[in-house]
């Protein structure tokens, strides 16, 4: 599965748990008609509710979603559009670490080179050192 695939199943889960109706494996068109009139009173973009059986599998469709469909499910969810849904989930995807590195020790001293380390803060690479 690709990174993609994954952002947008996580997406649809994120809907779901929204709607907390009944499990979408047991979604029917009116579920999905429903589903359609939300996304348009919340963002004035209207999907169609076959669109969205074809995001929820219910219909077989091999293509891609189009970036206005994506930032129409992004912005239902309260993010500013799809990048920014991507941004958010990625950050979290992202353990803050912050090493410490025992090794590398001079007559119990650090060396200069045992504190410098790398590591992410919301995506960010950042690399510390403390100049001994």
């Amino acid at each position: 599965m690709t990174e993609s695939n994954i952002l947008l199943s996580k997406c649809l889960k994120k809907i779901e748990r929204k709607l907390n109706w009944v499990a979408s494996e047991q979604w029917q068109q009116k579920h999905f008609e429903s589903l359609s009139e939300l996304i348009f009173e919340k963002n004035k973009v209207r999907l169609s509710p076959l669109t969205l059986k074809r995001l929820w599998g219910k219909t077989k469709y091999d293509s891609i979603p189009s970036a206005s469909t994506l930032d129409a499910l992004a912005r239902f969810l309260d993010y500013e559009n799809w990048i920014d849904y991507q941004s958010h989930q990625k950050r979290k995807g992202i353990p803050l670490r912050f090493p410490f590195l025992k090794s590398k020790l001079h007559r119990g001293k650090p060396t200069r080179h045992s504190i410098e380390t790398k590591f992410q803060f919301r995506g960010i690479p950042i690399a510390i050192g403390t100049g001994y």
